[in-house]
């Protein structure tokens, strides 16, 4: 792990008791994040009960679901949620919405971090949670308020019957499999960077704002897995030889006994190319953000320069529209990123054009990665300095003329800091972020609701 991240991305999974639904998830989890190198050092999962004391066992119809997939790990003993319990999570997980208002009723100050399951499903399929795991369940929770969440992937009940604990585990597994491959793939350089392959690994390096990452491709196709790679980050290439500051090791294995095992030795591990390319771009720009930890301002932002390498940070969470805004700018200025600006404390802009995640028609949850060169974005000069900060606000569906207008700089600030990785690290943190945005010329707010109605407007966003 890195410095800037002191402790594991700590878990807590609800139930109305600690001895049913709880300790099912916790276990399918746990023993889905072993088999792909996750020490609990790196992600920790527990689960707890909401109504029962502590100090109980788990209820035979769970030991036995657990046990027919080989999930069971020994004794348990259940322990009721707590506020201490609740204070170490960066992430509460509840089965049923029932079990999540009674906790937040309880317990108020942990509702922007607690998620039901069908929460869980929908805005990770909606947010592209490119962000260490710790601010996860920010960004999750500032996606579900403009969300409309279907509750269809919620438990039913706590029935015991043999049709109910059957329903429950299966989507107990379901939801595990997708987060423990989500949070595999963000997760602070687990794995073992030695193991050796009896195929024929092909590297990629990616220059990712100054910091060098190694993609190792294998698999069933190291080859065609490396150009793959090539073409989705072809602005990011590295242009010299350097030593990697981390090595993300990615396979592609269509079997599942392959995928299971390359995945125990450490390697992020899919069924196909595109999941791979949807997945890595994820991992590239954590382990970056990890590595330069409190040496940069790191906004998730899109930035587009002017024909002088004045750029334009345009801030908002994910999945609202930032991806679509750089694409449609960047036909007509300088593709600086579509997520992470990365600036040093004197206004200093270190470009990472990413390749653009796109939403494939069918709902599958994996976007496709284009290239920016495919798309016929832009480049920018050389000498990119920071020019202005802008929050968007998106109002879809409804015709208007975009507006610009300035927020005054402690509320600006304030719309500011959920987006900023790290913030804490910076040497004088709120001071830091206070005097760059001062030399900027303060925050802006751009209302608008069409992506190509900002097109005239940047250059008033460029002198604001």
């Amino acid at each position: 792990m890195t410095s800037a991240e002191p402790h594991p991305f700590t878990v807590l999974i609800v139930g109305m008791s600690g001895t049913f639904t709880a300790p099912v998830a916790e276990r399918i989890l746990c023993s889905l994040l072993r088999e792909r190198s996750v020490a609990a050092g790196v992600i920790d999962v527990q689960s707890a009960g909401l109504e029962e004391p502590g100090g109980r066992e788990i209820e035979p119809q769970a030991r036995v679901a657990l046990e027919s997939h080989q999930c069971d790990r020994g004794p348990y003993v259940s322990q009721q949620v707590s506020a201490e319990l609740l204070e170490r999570a960066d992430m509460v997980i509840t089965g049923r919405e029932a079990v999540r208002s009674q906790l937040v009723a309880r317990f108020p100050a942990v509702e922007r971090i607690t998620f039901t399951m069908s929460e869980i499903g929908h805005l990770y399929a909606e947010v592209a949670a490119m962000a260490p795991l710790v601010e996860h369940a920010r960004m999750l929770n500032a996606a579900r308020q403009n969300a409309s969440v279907a509750d269809n992937y919620d438990l039913s009940s706590d029935e015991r019957t043999p049709a109910a604990v059957d329903e429950m585990f299966a989507k107990v597994e379901r939801s595990c499999h997708w987060l423990a491959k989500i949070w595999v793939s963000m997760a602070p350089g687990v794995g073992d960077e030695s193991w050796d392959s009896d195929s024929d690994q092909q590297s990629v390096d990616i220059d990712a704002f100054g910091v060098a990452v190694r993609v190792v491709c294998d698999g069933d196709d190291p080859a065609r897995l490396a150009a793959a790679v090539r073409a989705a980050f072809s602005r990011t290439l590295a242009t010299s030889p350097r030593e990697p500051e981390s090595i993300v090791h990615l396979a592609v294995r269509h079997d599942a006994e392959d995928r299971t095992w390359a995945s125990s030795r450490g390697w992020t591990t899919y069924r196909s190319v595109p999941e791979a390319l949807h997945y890595v771009t994820s991992t590239v720009t954590v382990r970056a953000i990890d590595a330069r930890a409190g040496q940069l301002l790191m906004v998730h932002a899109a930035g587009l320069a002017g024909p002088d390498g004045k750029v334009v940070g345009l801030i908002a969470p994910s999945g609202t529209g930032k991806t679509t805004l750089a694409r449609t700018l960047g036909a007509h200025y300088g593709y600086v990123t579509d997520e992470t600006l990365a600036v040093d404390l004197h206004g200093e802009v270190f470009p990472y054009p990413k390749p653009l995640s796109l939403v494939v028609e069918g709902g599958t949850g994996v976007k496709q990665q284009r290239s920016p060169d495919n798309l016929g974005m832009l480049r920018p000069p050389e000498g990119l300095r920071l020019s202005r900060l802008v929050v968007l606000n998106r109002i879809p569906d409804v015709a208007r003329e975009p507006m610009l207008e300035q927020i005054p700089l402690l509320p600006g600030l304030a719309d500011m800091a959920p987006h900023i990785s790290y913030l804490p690290q910076l040497p004088d943190k709120l001071h830091d972020l206070a005097r760059l945005t001062e030399s900027v010329g303060g925050v802006w707010r751009l209302t608008y609701s069409d992506a190509s109605s900002v097109v005239g407007l940047f250059p008033e966003l460029e002198a604001a």
